[in-house]
């Protein structure tokens, strides 16, 4: 982290890959539109960067970028709200439509240079709060990393319950 504030964008990039998935998740479940939670997430990084000589102590930095993003995703919510005389706001398009949520869910099934797709990397980290949130915006349960470990596997063999238990279900469905 001091590195990072010295300005080594090495050691940002490190940050960034460490703290990507959170961000995204953390965007997501205030937004439920995957492409709009990248765009969130990647503004919050941006400003994370711009002020992260100013942060005092360096482990609180999962704390202080969390709540950048949450702020991010606020603003967007916000800038949403119709405003008095505006007319009011098309109905949503279903959650499941077209080809453009066809890529959306696709990318939540993209898998890294090392295989993982960001429900295996969640798992992994025994975020729960991820793996729901990229449940829900449909990322597929049983799909299989290199070694043909699905993402249900990696959690029994971390023997993460509340992580078993919500893969459990999808996988049922």
């Amino acid at each position: 982290m001091k590195a990072a504030q010295r300005g080594d964008l090495d050691a940002y990039g490190r940050i960034f890959v460490r703290f990507q998935d959170i961000a995204f998740a953390v965007a997501l479940a205030r937004l439920r539109e995957p492409a709009v939670a990248q765009d969130v997430a990647q503004e919050a990084f941006i400003e994370a960067l711009m002020s992260l000589e100013r942060l005092a102590e360096p482990a609180a930095f999962p704390g202080w970028f969390r709540t950048i993003v949450e702020r991010q995703a606020s603003r967007v919510l916000r800038s949403r709200r119709p405003t008095a005389g505006s007319s009011p706001p098309e109905a949503p398009t279903p959650v499941d439509d077209g080809p453009e949520r066809s890529a959306e869910v696709a990318e939540f099934n993209s898998p890294n240079r090392f295989g993982k797709t960001p429900l295996h990397r969640a798992v992994q980290r025994g975020a729960i709060g991820i793996v729901e949130s990229l449940r829900a915006a449909g990322a597929d349960a049983s799909r299989q990393d290199r070694e043909g470990h699905t993402a249900l596997d990696l959690a029994r063999r971390q023997s993460d319950p509340p992580i078993i238990a919500a893969l459990s279900r999808a996988v049922a469905r």
